[in-house]
Formats: C-alpha cells, sequence, structure tokens
C-alpha cells in the first residue's frame, strides 16, 4: 500500500477509488432499498398470518356459541318458540356476525321452519330447507358448522357478496340450525388494511365438492404477492392471496445520496457484521436444536429402557432422597413414584442394612466411581426383598456430584434359593458322613472326582486316597474279574447298573462284598459326562442271606437238602426224565430201632449216628444223585438214569456198609441198621408226594419183612389187597383199634410254662398206648401206622373227645386248665372233625377258649386255602391256633402270613444246641422278634438244662416245655397244683432245690428208694406226643420227640 502511494500513478488512482466509491454508494442505497423492502414484506407477511388466525378464531368462537345452541335445540319434545327466540337474540347481540338466524325441526328430507329471527325475512325457508336436504344433509355428520357462499340458494337476492351462511345439525339431527353471517364482521374492520398503502387479500372459498366462490376481490390497482395463507373454517378451505401497491422511497440525492452512501456502507457493514452474526446464531441456533432434539429422543430412550428395565433404577440426592424410579419398583416392591415422593431410601431399608447403604452412600459422595451394597428393602405387602444394588454418581456439565443413580437387582429368589442349595448341601453333607452307606463321582474317564467319608468304614480308604483313581482299579484286584468285565461293559455303553454285588478287599487286605449302583451323567448337550451312585457294605448280609438259604434248604445237623428242597429236586427230576424219556428210582430209608440208642445213650449219641450215615450215603452215590434227611432218622435219595437193577445193586452196598458201621460214642461203639423202600420214576398218574409215599410204604413193607433190608415197589403195593396184607401184619393196628373200641389208651400231659408273669401254664396233650405187657408203647409204631392204613381220623376225634370232656371236669372243680391238642395233616382241614368238636363242646358243655390245636408243617403245607378256612372256623369257636415244629425248612414264615396263627412252637432241633451254637441262638432270635412284632407268642420245646432255659428267657421267648421242667405226666391234677401260676424260673429253682437235698449224704439213700419208682416209670413212659407227620416223618432227638 505504502508503495501504491509513492508512485507517480496516484493520481489516477483516486478516480479509480471515487468511482469504485459511487458504485459503493448506489451499490449499497439499492441494497438498503431492497432491505427495507423485505423487511416491510415480512411485517405484512406476519400481519396477514394473525389476521388469518384470527379469523379461525372468531370463527371458533362462534361455532361454540351455535354448538351450545344447537344442544339446546336437541330435545326432542314440542319447541318453545319463546324461548328459542330470546336465545336466538341473545345469540345475535353477543355475536355481531350473525345476521338472520332460521331454526328448522325434521330430518335433512323433511324440514319445516319453527323460528325466524331477523330484520326482515331474506330468502324463503323452503328454499333454505330444500338446499340443506340436497347439498349439507350428506355432509353434517357430525355437530360442527358448515360454511356455504349465499349465492348457491339460486335466489335473486341483493345482497353483497361479503355474506355467507352457516347450517350445523341439532345434537340428535332432529333439526337444523340456519344462520347467515357478516363477513365484515366476523373478520374485523381492520382485516382489509394490513398496513399503509395494503389493501385486503383475494380471498375464495374452495367447497369439499370442488366449487369456488370469490368472497373478496383485490382491487385492480393492487399487484398480486405470492404470500398465501389457506384457512379451514366450517368444513371449507379459505384461501387467502395477498396483495398490495408498490412502496417507493422519497428523498433527495445531496446529502441524502450522501448519507445514503454512509448509511448504505454502514449498512454493509452492520448488515455483514450481522449476517456474520446470524450465520454464528444460526449455526449454533442449529446445533441446539440438534442437540436439544437429542437430548429428547435420550431422554425419551433412557425412560423407555429404564421403565422397561427388569432391574429397579433409582436417582437420589445426595442425601438419599428419591428424586426418580423406574416401573420395576411397582412391579417388585408395590411402590409408585408416588409412594416414594419426598422419601429417602434408608425409610425402606432394613434396620441391620441401613448402616451398609449409607456407607455405599457416602463412598460414592467421596468420590469413589461404584460402590456395591446389598440390603433388604420392605414392599408394600410388608415382605422382604433382597436387593443388590451399584451405586453411581451423576455430574452435570462441571463435572460436579449432583446425584446417585442407584442400579438394583431382586435376588430374593436367588437368595432362597442359595439358602436351600446351602442346606440341601449340609444335609448332604450330614447324610454322606453319617451313612453307612458311601457315594462316589467319577469323570468321564472313570476317574474318582468326589467320594463321601463312609468310605473310609467300609474299605479303609479315605476319601484322599480314592481321589485320582479309576474306579476300576480301586474296586478289583485283577482285570479278569467277571464283576469287572460286566462293569467295564456297561460303563462303555453308558448304561445305568442297579445293586450290581461283588467281592473286593479293603485296604487291610479283608475280603468284603460290595452292592454298587451307578447312573450316567450327561452334561446340556448331552455328552456323556461319567457316573454317579452310591455303594453298601453288604458283607454282613451276603453272609447272612447265604446262612439263611443254607438254612432254608439243608439240614443243620448233617448239611444234607431238607424235605422241602428234597421235594422241589424231586419234581423238578420227574418233569426232566418224562420231557426227555429217562428213568431213575426214589430210595426212602428208615433207620432200625434208632430209638433205642436215644434212649440208651442220649441224643447227641443219636445225632453222632445220624452225621454217620449221611456221611455214608453222600459217599456212596454220584455227585448228580440228591440225597436228603427228611425228619430225624429218616433219609431219602434220588438216582438219576439207573434202572432198578443197578439201583439194587447199589443200594445193597449201601446196606452192607451200614451194618459194617461203628460209632464210637463215650467208649461205647453204637450200630444201626436201615431199612429202604425203593421206586421207580416216572411213574403215570403220581407227583412228587405221591411218590415219596409209595416208597415210605415199600419202606414199612421192607421193616416187616425183618428190616435191613430194600424192599422195591414194582406197582403191587398201591393194591387194596398188598395193603390189606401190610396192614393185616403190623400188631399196632389191631392194638389201635382196640384201644379206640374199648376206650384204652392213656392221656398223658406235659406243661408248657410261661417265662413272664400274667400267663397261665398250658398242658399239651400226648396219646400214649399200652402193649400186652402193660409197658407204654412208642407213639411213632401206632401214629405213622394209623396214618398210613386210614384211621388217624378217629384216633383225633377220640383224643379231642377225651381232652374237651377232661377239661370240663377240671373246669368243674375249680381247675380252669387249657389243653393245646396235636392235630393229624390228615385231620387238619377235616369238616367232620370240626362238628364233632361243636358237638363235644356242647355235649360235655366246656370252654372252646380253653383249648389250642396244634398243627405241624407238614399238614399246612398241603392245602393252605383248606387250612386257613379250618383256622378260621376255629377261631370263630373261640378256640386258638398253633404251628407246630417252626423254622423247619422256613417255609413257616408263609403260613404265619396266611393263617391267623396265634402260637409258633419252634423245632426243638433249633433249641437242644441252643447253649453251645451260636447259629440256633442267631436264628431262635430272630424267629422269637419276628413273632414279637406280628403279636404271636413264642413256645420253645426241647428245654433240657438251665442253661437252655437261660437263654430263651433272654430272648423274650413266652412259653417253654421239656424234660428240664417237668416230663409228660398222666397225673393232670398233679401238674396244675404244680405249675398253676408259676413261672418258669421259679419252677426251674425248685428243681434244682429238690436235686440239691436229694443229693445230701444223710438223704441220698432215702432220695434215691424215693425216686427209683419215678425213674422206673419214667422209663415206661417215653416223653413223646402224637405229631401231625405225612407218613414218612417222625422225630427221633429231643426231650419232646413226639413220633420217635
Amino acid at each position: 500500500m505504502d508503495r501504491i502511494l509513492k508512485t507517480s500513478n496516484f493520481p489516477l488512482f483516486l478516480p479509480i477509488v471515487f468511482l469504485v466509491g459511487i458504485v459503493l454508494s448506489v451499490w449499497g442505497g439499492v441494497l438498503v432499498q431492497q432491505q427495507a423492502r423485505a423487511g416491510r414484506l415480512n411485517q405484512l407477511i406476519i400481519s396477514s398470518e394473525k389476521k388469518a388466525a384470527d379469523v379461525s378464531v372468531k370463527w371458533s368462537l362462534l361455532n361454540g356459541a351455535l354448538q351450545s345452541y344447537s344442544l339446546m335445540m336437541a330435545d326432542g319434545g314440542a319447541p318453545n318458540v319463546d324461548r328459542l327466540s330470546q336465545i336466538a337474540a341473545s345469540m345475535t347481540n353477543d355475536n355481531p356476525a350473525i345476521e338472520h338466524t332460521w331454526i328448522f325441526k325434521g330430518n335433512a328430507r323433511q324440514l319445516r321452519p319453527i323460528l325466524v329471527h331477523g330484520e326482515a325475512e331474506i330468502f324463503d325457508a323452503a328454499e333454505i330447507a330444500k338446499h340443506i336436504g340436497t347439498s349439507v344433509a350428506s355432509r353434517t355428520p357430525d355437530n360442527k358448522l358448515v360454511i356455504l357462499p349465499f349465492t348457491k340458494l339460486n335466489v335473486d337476492k341483493n345482497l353483497p357478496e361479503h355474506f355467507v351462511w352457516g347450517v350445523m345439525p341439532f345434537a340428535k339431527h332432529n333439526g337444523w340450525v340456519v344462520v347467515l353471517i357478516d363477513l365484515h364482521e366476523l373478520m374485523g374492520e381492520g382485516f382489509m388494511k394490513l398496513a399503509e398503502g395494503a389493501a385486503a387479500p383475494d380471498v375464495t372459498i374452495e367447497m369439499s365438492n370442488g366449487l369456488e366462490q370469490h368472497v373478496f376481490t383485490k382491487p385492480a390497482n393492487y399487484e398480486e404477492y405470492d404470500h398465501k395463507n389457506t384457512v379451514t373454517i366450517g368444513g371449507v378451505e379459505w384461501h387467502f392471496n395477498w396483495s398490495f401497491r408498490n412502496i417507493s422511497f422519497a428523498g433527495s440525492y445531496g446529502w441524502g445520496l450522501f448519507v445514503s452512501m454512509i448509511g448504505l456502507m454502514v449498512t454493509l457493514v452492520l448488515v455483514w457484521t450481522l449476517w456474520s452474526q446470524y450465520s454464528v446464531a444460526r449455526r449454533v441456533r442449529s446445533e441446539v436444536i440438534t442437540r436439544t432434539k437429542e437430548l429428547e429422543q435420550a431422554s425419551r430412550r433412557f425412560r423407555l429402557i429404564t421403565d422397561n428395565a427388569y432391574d429397579l433404577i433409582a436417582i437420589t440426592t445426595l442425601t438419599g432422597d428419591f428424586e426418580y424410579i423406574n416401573s420395576a419398583y411397582n412391579r417388585v416392591l408395590g411402590f409408585s413414584k408416588q409412594n416414594v415422593s419426598g422419601r429417602n431410601v434408608s425409610d425402606f431399608v432394613h434396620a441391620d442394612d441401613t448402616v451398609y447403604l449409607r456407607q455405599a452412600i457416602e463412598a460414592v459422595v467421596n468420590g469413589r466411581p461404584v460402590s456395591e451394597v446389598s440390603f433388604r428393602m420392605q414392599s408394600k405387602k410388608n415382605e422382604w426383598v433382597y436387593l443388590e444394588a451399584v451405586a453411581k454418581g451423576i455430574f452435570d456439565n462441571s463435572w460436579n456430584l449432583t446425584g446417585i443413580v442407584m442400579h438394583c437387582r431382586d435376588v430374593t429368589a436367588r437368595k432362597k434359593y442359595a439358602d436351600e442349595l446351602a442346606r440341601s448341601e449340609k444335609r448332604f453333607k450330614d447324610f454322606a458322613d453319617s451313612s453307612a452307606d458311601w457315594l462316589w463321582e467319577v469323570n468321564k474317564n472313570f476317574v474318582f472326582s468326589y467320594v463321601s467319608p463312609g468310605v473310609k468304614s467300609t474299605l479303609g480308604y479315605t476319601p484322599e486316597d480314592m481321589m485320582g483313581r479309576t474306579m476300576f482299579d480301586a474296586l478289583f484286584a485283577s482285570g479278569d474279574d467277571a464283576a469287572r468285565e460286566l462293569l467295564e461293559g456297561l460303563a462303555k455303553r453308558h448304561q445305568p447298573y442297579r445293586e450290581l454285588e461283588f467281592w473286593t478287599r479293603t485296604k487291610m487286605g479283608e475280603r468284603v462284598c460290595l452292592r454298587l449302583s451307578g447312573i450316567p451323567v450327561f452334561d446340556d448337550e448331552g455328552n456323556f459326562d461319567g457316573y454317579r451312585g452310591a455303594a453298601t457294605n453288604i458283607t454282613s448280609s451276603k453272609v447272612d442271606r447265604e446262612n439263611m438259604l443254607r438254612l432254608a434248604t439243608t439240614d443243620h445237623l448233617t448239611g444234607l437238602l431238607n424235605r422241602n428242597r428234597f421235594m422241589e429236586e424231586l419234581e423238578h427230576t420227574i418233569a426232566l426224565a418224562r420231557r426227555h424219556n429217562t428213568q431213575g428210582v426214589v430210595l426212602f430209608i428208615d433207620l432200625d430201632r434208632f430209638k433205642a440208642v436215644n434212649d440208651t445213650h442220649g441224643h447227641e449219641a443219636g445225632d453222632e449216628v445220624i452225621r454217620s450215615i449221611a456221611n455214608i450215603l453222600k459217599k456212596s452215590v454220584r455227585s448228580t444223585d440228591v440225597v436228603s434227611r427228611l425228619a430225624g432218622d429218616e433219609f431219602a435219595v434220588i438216582m438219576h438214569n439207573v434202572d432198578t437193577k443197578q439201583a439194587q445193586e447199589k443200594v445193597n452196598e449201601i446196606i452192607d456198609r451200614v451194618n459194617k458201621m461203628r460209632v464210637e460214642y463215650k467208649g461205647a461203639k453204637l450200630q444201626v441198621t436201615m431199612s429202604v423202600g425203593m421206586i421207580g420214576y416216572p411213574q403215570s398218574g403220581k407227583d412228587a408226594s405221591q411218590l415219596l409215599t409209595s416208597a415210605d410204604l415199600a419202606m414199612y413193607r421192607a421193616k416187616d419183612m425183618g428190616r435191613n433190608r430194600l424192599y422195591i415197589d414194582e406197582g403191587l403195593l398201591t393194591s387194596s389187597k398188598t395193603s390189606a396184607t401190610v396192614r393185616e401184619q403190623l400188631e399196632w393196628i389191631d392194638r389201635l383199634r382196640t384201644a379206640l373200641d374199648e376206650d384204652k389208651f392213656e392221656m398223658h400231659y406235659q406243661p408248657i410254662v410261661p417265662c413272664g408273669k400274667d400267663k397261665h401254664t398250658i398242658y399239651e396233650a400226648l396219646i400214649r398206648l399200652r402193649d400186652e405187657d402193660g409197658n407204654l408203647g412208642a407213639p411213632a409204631l401206632f401214629i405213622d401206622a394209623a396214618e398210613h392204613f386210614g384211621m388217624i381220623r378217629d384216633l383225633d376225634r377220640a383224643v379231642v373227645e377225651r381232652c374237651i370232656k377232661k377239661q370240663a371236669e377240671l373246669e368243674k372243680s375249680g381247675k380252669p386248665v387249657v389243653f393245646s391238642i396235636n392235630l393229624s395233616g390228615m385231620s387238619f382241614g377235616d369238616d367232620e372233625l370240626l362238628q364233632s368238636m361243636k358237638k363235644y363242646f356242647k355235649k360235655y358243655k366246656a370252654d372252646p377258649t380253653k383249648f389250642i390245636f396244634e398243627v405241624t408243617e407238614t399238614a399246612a403245607m398241603r392245602d393252605i386255602d383248606e387250612a386257613r378256612e379250618f383256622v378260621s372256623e376255629l377261631k370263630k369257636m373261640g378256640s386258638k391256633f398253633a404251628l407246630d415244629d417252626f423254622g423247619v425248612g422256613f417255609s413257616s414264615f408263609f403260613y404265619i402270613k396266611h393263617l391267623e396263627v396265634d402260637y409258633i412252637k419252634i423245632d426243638g432241633s433249633y433249641i437242644k444246641n441252643l447253649d453251645s451254637s451260636a447259629e440256633d441262638r442267631l436264628f431262635v432270635k430272630s424267629l422269637v422278634d419276628l413273632a414279637s412284632g406280628l403279636e404271636i407268642e413264642t413256645v420253645a420245646e426241647f428245654v433240657e438244662n438251665q442253661a437252655i432255659l437261660d437263654e430263651l428267657e433272654r430272648m423274650n421267648v413266652t412259653y417253654v416245655q421239656g424234660y428240664h421242667l417237668s416230663r409228660p405226666e398222666e397225673d393232670i391234677d398233679g401238674l396244675f397244683t404244680t405249675f398253676d401260676n408259676q413261672q418258669a424260673t421259679a419252677i426251674a429253682t425248685q428243681i434244682a432245690a429238690a436235686k440239691n437235698a436229694a443229693s445230701q449224704p444223710t438223704t441220698k439213700v432215702a432220695a434215691a428208694k424215693k425216686a427209683a419208682p419215678k425213674k422206673a416209670a419214667a422209663k415206661k413212659a417215653a416223653p413223646k406226643k402224637a405229631a401231625p407227620k405225612k407218613p414218612a416223618t417222625k422225630k427221633a432227638t429231643g426231650s419232646n420227640a413226639k413220633n420217635s
């Protein structure tokens, strides 16, 4: 710039500057004039918008007045013209724009005028009604005023065109209100003059049917401006097209031009400055608007999110007062915003938790970004809800802390679940720690991942010892174990297993039996994840079960099969022989004169003989043959796949070996022989029981032929002729018949003594028969004969009648004894015997409740349904029922369940060695406990010494019976005097005292003399009772043997 000023061309520069100044001045004047024109036009536009809005407002007021009037017209009654005129006048006064008013009643098709209000009737009412019916009715479904230009009436009225008329239906559409409106009044005087030099717009009404009508027309000297307004009034659109005259500026050009130029320059500067500011402001305003919209949208989004959030969200002050809560508070706690307004959070928090809440809030106030806290908040239902909360600060633009947002989650269900889970885990741990079983878990590689402490008591290992080991290596010693192979096979197939039993060894090398159960575990995707299960030490129960099975199927003295198991084998053998067309033989063996061994040397000697015979039999037959001890001194053998000749040779060898046998017992050499009956199988029409009976008859035939021999049943023993021959050859059959006919049999009684108080002694009735020399014969001789040859029922009836008669006599003499009577298997279930019992009770006027009827297991097993019916009849009479020989073969448990048993008499074979046999004590104790649980009283037979009695009393046996207390005696009166109201211990004490007194030196001779007669009598009177066994059943051991 300095160089320009110093140049010689500066004069030339001035004109340029001047011209530039002139151009700028002119340009500035023009610019100012244009800006003025634009500002004026903006004022006109704003004024026109306001005028149009004023018209719309006035129309709304007019419309409201007409609506009120229309509601008054809606009454369906007779119109009150005076009242309507007053209302119309009032409405006209309040609304100067209304020039004229018509009131019509009826629908759009049939209208009748009821009121015309105005200075003069301008239009004919009929013409108006017609026009309403054709043009308006269909367009006024609601109560809105509709405007139409009046010229549509097609009438020649000299009215200014700025008048229009309006139609409004009644509220119930049963009439119409029609008004003539002065548009000048409606728009106002100032409507036509917007500003100086300006005129009213050109106004056009556009109808809904497309027709248009000009209401105001602009003057010719007005130019049209492109600004337009459109307002909907009365259901039609009003178009305002604004026009105005040219606006010019007056003034001179001199100072005016200079001022204009200066003004223009200043204006330019100001405009430029203002434009710059405006641009900035507009940009800022645009950004503010955008930001405001974003904030509003964010606020809406925030409230939408928070109100629909599952968790509880609240905004509080720095002191904890609620400012905002979302809808979750109402869902979870039942609180609305009004419920917590002005309240503090701590007002709803549990008293024990408020300190934690305050600490969390203070932590945020003190600058911590996030603070977590758990507390309980009381709901509207006064229930405590567990919440986990996260508190964070809210900051303003200056990063000043202004509030706290608390995000809470309802964890009540999770808390309850966690508590319950903890209790369940504790319960599981307690069960696992206290259980004798042990629980385990393995992973998919079958490595232990959990073992309960119970494993130590079972295997000796701690849970830590088991961890990390595979279950196969930990539980099995070798890889070829069958149980291991089975378990590995199931595990590979991911199959569950239940109660898998196998033997393994403990840490100390002891053998134990485990029962293992396990189920496979799968993850959420169905992939195999291992096994879980439990293990039980069943060593004791396994041994007990094997012992029980052995006791249930074998004879405890010899180890041979017992009768029940033998019968099962025989049935199976017969079925196989019939199926495969094979043959074999059945042997029935009875020792000859075995009773003499028992009587002379005692039952222990007899047991030694029995064991020796059993050993000979087992060694003499093949391993595939079956050997059994049926009862007492009776044995049976099944020889498979042999004919009669081969079997005969083998049996003769056995008989010869028995003949040569000498059993040494306390210095004596004992010898017995045997009688054997043989029958071949299978035989048509004979089952196992019938086959054994035939072999039994053949054995008796061998005894009849001189004993110590074999008799083969070749089908002749079943004929009536041969049976009669056998019966005639048995001496005791004749004696028995004579005894029954002449009533010469005797009844002996053996006390059954109670062990406890409040029990009375029971007396078992035992039949005895004397031979020609007056000696008492063994009951087995005539009892078995009576069963074999059809006299047992007669014998039972005779015994029952004798006992009933005797009991009635004792009752009358003041001795209310209770008798226990044995019934044979053939009589048990006999209806004739029941009828005879009833007859005898009635005949002798005896009390049936003083009688107990005994049957053996053999009798009960023949027909359980018949037995149940027989026992039921006994109970109806008032008598009681006892099951004798209980425990033989274990089948008696079945009868306890199905028969109404009052007493069980434990078989003597379990009692006689009770003081020396742990197995017998275990077995008897189990039977007594079982009976006690079923409220059944127990009787122990074969009580032969004080040690046995003491054991039985410790086991809580109800009654005891045996030689230690008393032998069977005929003098029932003397027995009653001695035993009535006495207990077993007292009786045993008295007997012991008597023995001690008899052993004193001063009384030894006298006692010997006194005891001699009794000893002789006892020797004659064998302590036996008639036992209801099958023909082959006899008892050969024990002090209370009934059939030996």
